[in-house]
């Protein structure tokens, strides 16, 4: 029978049974108390059949059944308990606390069952129960394993009082061994029940315990649902994020935390949760504020004892939809500047989607103006108009604001209270009556470091900016300057683009070996070759006049090295016609400073020539003889003079005058005189070498360069060649005018060295050549020159006589010879000069005709004569007359001297 049992010990460790909860214990007992039974009446059995004993009693069957169910239930629990070791094996707070329960339970053992204390025996059954305290000790203290040994040495005490008893009393009675039997197996019983039955609970509040705080470590909120929406676990992270207690959501449902499942939707979404078992999905959750902020929430369904529960995990996907809601406003801003939308509206965009973000934001772009001084308004949508109106045109500085002050220096500016900022002592008034209390203003900033304007961001109460809401106006402001720089580019490009198409100027584009890529309209009507025919032609071949220009290679040579030239050559269009044109080529880089594009720029400037030569003309050339004028005679001029100096040679300067030229004028007119002007020039430039100049001054006066004299013989022979030419008749249509030349000849540089000096000589020796009678020449001498001085002298000097009082009028009487009496007087003008003494009026008064100053003088001769006669008249008391020379130019100005005499009463 001990084989059987083996066996059935074997068999149970065999199957590997845990024994590690109270079930498995039970299902132990089970089998146990059936292998026993068994094991009993086969061992009956098999005695009696053998003759070996005879059944005597139910007794002896239930007292055997007892014995292999005790010598099971105590060996199979001890080996499977201890097949697992403890995790503390050597804990010695366990160790110390067993010790003390093994201890008194021996010395128990020993006053129960050997009556070392008290000689009582057995047959008190009820006494040995009292171990029950110290098994339950174990059971709660100490764990199964403890408590398993415990129960071992109570049972062998048990066993060996048995046995010891029986020796002494030399029978045991079958009552007293069931007792016995009984006693140890429900002592067993109870203390392993227990035992497993605490361990099993202490197990559970391990794992509740490590679940518990795995779950409050986990990044993700978790909360356990039952099938009545009620929340029966939470995690900390779920608290956290909703701002609750575990206590407060303990108390509440989904629909409570998540407003888009109502219990009536809770109902339908258990059942398709039952069905698939997990479900991943977005939604919403709502804090104890009653703020909305998205989740992505993974729901996972499970059977426990019979119930069905979900464990939800929630995760704060904030800043996930956050990036991608920038991500689509970047991806449309970028969109908008694709497709070519105006600047206002891709900024419109980028404000709104901030201000859809946190609906608690206002924002304001504002844009920097063309002075770099003044904030023009932007986009504001949110913003009310009066304000937008007033920061329009803002000045930047210190003290105006947040966005002046931040467009100023260049850096963020954040004013956590408008009110009480100093920056803000201007506008306070205005962001009050806006709702505004403060403010966070980012620059744009291009690539190239440039304010383009700025982004502010308002908020209706003081506020200082969070590190979420720094990087999200610093985004936008980044986001707005690509705006506003592509914007501009934009611009910038369609303006070049339109400039490109319309401009008059020809435009061709190569790369950068020359070959043809694009051209514009221009060029084709430049030409006449379309532009199909020259796309992928070289550009030099394409034009001859390029490569038939002697300089083409060093121009192909200057633009290789300094990757631009200009210059005038001359091409020929498609129909063979010859142009002229400015051609401009500039060389485009790429990255590696390599020539990647070279620019054309073709001008017709045939017409700009022609132009230009016609005003040259009309600027240097007499426009009626054809001649050099003025302005190119003292060009001339001077250039033979400085090649005199080199050569050594002289040159004769002639100042030529028609005589009678006027007269011509007067009576055969103007057209008759041009005429004769023109025919004169022609004489003139037959008379002269092809190396000398002939030129026109104004009027009747002509000059004439003759450079590289040798002798002054030549000189002459050439002036009396002139003399006679323009003594010949001139023929005028039907008429006939005679006139000849006076002629002034000076030498450089025997007369003089510079060029006004030498004007000067020639034009008082023709003077002088006239005053000698006309058709003259007459050469420039020193005398004349000191002449010419001492006249300049004294025409000054005349000048400041009348000031100066040096004129004086004197009075020739004039007698009536038959009376004797003088009724008459001539006024005589005197000039007592206050150097010279008196000068006699034959040497001054032709300068006073020629210099101007004669009319003056005579008005105030006039004027002294009739004072003087109206004084005569008073003192002599009867008429007197005064009789007064009058010059021409006196009548030629209609002067009224009736009634200058009427203002004397003369």
């Amino acid at each position: 029978m001990l084989t059987l049992r083996v066996l059935s010990c074997f068999s149970i460790i065999a199957h590997k049974i845990c024994l590690d909860n109270p079930q498995h214990f039970v299902s132990l007992g089970l089998s146990t108390v059936f292998s026993a039974f068994i094991s009993a009446a086969i061992g009956m059995a098999g005695t009696w059949w053998l003759g070996i004993g005879v059944i005597t009693s139910m007794a002896s069957f239930i007292s055997w059944w007892q014995n292999d169910t005790l010598s099971l239930l105590l060996t199979c629990p001890l080996i499977l308990i201890w097949y697992q070791k403890p995790k503390h094996l050597i804990d010695y707070r366990w160790l110390i606390e067993f010790s003390v329960c093994l201890l008194l339970a021996l010395l128990t053992c020993q006053q129960l069952f050997f009556d070392h204390f008290n000689t009582s025996g057995l047959h008190a059954f009820a006494k040995p129960y009292l171990l029950l305290v110290y098994v339950i000790w174990s059971a709660v203290r100490c764990g199964r394993h403890a408590t398993s040994l415990l129960l071992a040495v109570i049972a062998g005490h048990a066993l060996l009082a048995q046995f010891y008893v029986a020796n002494l009393n030399a029978t045991l009675e079958a009552q007293q061994a069931i007792d016995a039997w009984s006693f140890l197996t429900v002592l067993i019983f109870i203390g392993l029940f227990l035992a497993l039955l605490v361990n099993q609970h202490k197990k559970s509040e391990q794992e509740l315990a490590l679940l518990s705080f795995g779950m409050d470590h986990m990044k993700d909120a978790a909360y356990l649902i039952n099938e009545k929406a009620e929340l029966i676990y939470v995690n900390q992270q779920l608290c956290e994020a909703l701002k609750y207690s575990k206590d407060d959501l303990l108390s509440l449902s989904v629909s409570d935390i998540d407003p888009i499942y109502p219990v009536s939707l809770w109902q339908e979404n258990w059942h398709l949760l039952k069905e698939h078992q997990s479900i991943k999905f977005e939604s919403v959750h709502r804090t104890r504020e009653q703020q909305i902020f998205p989740v992505e929430i993974s729901y996972n369904y499970f059977d426990y004892q019979g119930k069905g529960y979900n464990l939800a995990l929630a995760r704060d996907i904030s800043d996930i939809k956050r990036n991608q809601q920038r991500e689509r406003s970047r991806n449309r801003v970028l969109e908008l500047l694709t497709e070519g939308a105006t600047m206002r509206d891709v900024l419109d965009v980028i404000v709104r989607s901030v201000e859809q973000e946190n609906r608690e934001l206002r924002c304001s772009i504002l844009l920097m103006a063309n002075d770099g001084k003044h904030l023009l308004h932007g986009v504001a949508p949110s913003l009310p108009d009066f304000y937008n109106q007033v920061v329009h045109n803002l000045a930047i500085g210190p003290g105006k604001g947040a966005c002046g002050t931040s467009a100023y220096t260049g850096k963020r500016t954040i004013t956590e209270n408008i009110q009480t900022s100093p920056d803000w002592e201007d506008f306070k008034e205005l962001a009050q009556r806006a709702s505004l209390a403060s403010c966070w203003s980012e620059p744009i900033i291009s690539q190239s470091g440039k304010i383009l304007g700025t982004f502010a961001i308002y908020n209706h109460k003081p506020k200082i900016p969070s590190d979420a809401e720094i990087q999200l106006i610093t985004g936008a402001s980044h986001l707005a300057s690509i705006a506003i720089e592509r914007s501009q580019i934009n611009e910038e490009l369609q303006l070049a683009t339109l400039v490109y198409q319309n401009t008059s100027e020809g435009m061709v584009i190569t790369d950068a070996d020359g070959k043809i890529l694009n051209s514009n309209p221009a060029y084709t009507l430049l030409t006449g070759i379309p532009k199909d025919d020259i796309i992928g032609e070289h550009f030099c071949r394409l034009n001859p006049g390029y490569q038939n220009n002697p300089g083409y290679q060093a121009i192909w040579q200057e633009l290789l090295e300094s990757g631009q030239w200009q210059g005038e050559l001359w091409n020929r269009r498609k129909n063979g016609e010859i142009y002229a044109e400015w051609l401009t080529i500039n060389t485009v880089y790429d990255e590696d400073k390599q020539p990647h594009r070279r620019v054309a720029l073709i001008s017709d400037v045939s017409k700009l020539k022609e132009s230009k030569e016609l005003i040259w003309r009309q600027a240097n050339f007499d426009p009626l003889t054809g001649l050099p004028n003025r302005r190119m005679f003292h060009e001339r001029l001077q250039q033979e003079m400085k090649e005199a100096n080199r050569s050594g040679k002289s040159l004769a300067l002639l100042f030529i005058d028609l005589d009678h030229f006027k007269e011509v004028n007067d009576t055969l007119g103007h057209s008759m005189g041009d005429e004769l002007l023109k025919e004169a020039a022609k004489r003139l430039s037959s008379s002269i070498r092809d190396t000398d100049t002939v030129s026109r001054l104004g009027g009747d006066e002509f000059t004439i360069i003759l450079n590289k004299i040798d002798k002054p013989g030549c000189v002459e022979r050439i002036a009396q060649n002139i003399l006679s030419k323009l003594a010949e008749p001139f023929n005028l249509g039907i008429d006939t005018a005679y006139v000849t030349g006076s002629i002034g000849i000076t030498v450089y540089p025997t007369d003089a060295k510079d060029q006004e000096s030498l004007i000067k000589n020639a034009d008082q020796a023709m003077y002088a050549a006239k005053e000698h009678g006309r058709n003259h020449f007459h050469f420039f001498t020193i005398a004349m020159q000191e002449v010419a001085q001492n006249r300049m002298r004294l025409a000054n000097d005349l000048r400041r006589a009348m000031a100066e009082k040096q004129l004086m009028v004197v009075y020739q009487p004039i007698v009536e010879l038959s009376t004797g009496q003088i009724h008459k007087a001539e006024a005589l003008i005197r000039w007592q000069h206050p150097q010279r003494g008196l000068i006699d009026p034959g040497d001054f008064l032709p300068l006073a005709e020629d210099t101007g100053v004669m009319t003056p003088i005579s008005h105030w001769v006039f004027n002294e004569a009739a004072m003087q006669v109206k004084h005569w008249q008073t003192s002599f008391n009867r008429p007197f007359q005064i009789t007064l020379n009058l010059s021409s130019s006196q009548f030629r100005n209609n002067e009224d001297y009736y009634q200058t005499l009427a203002g004397f009463n003369c």
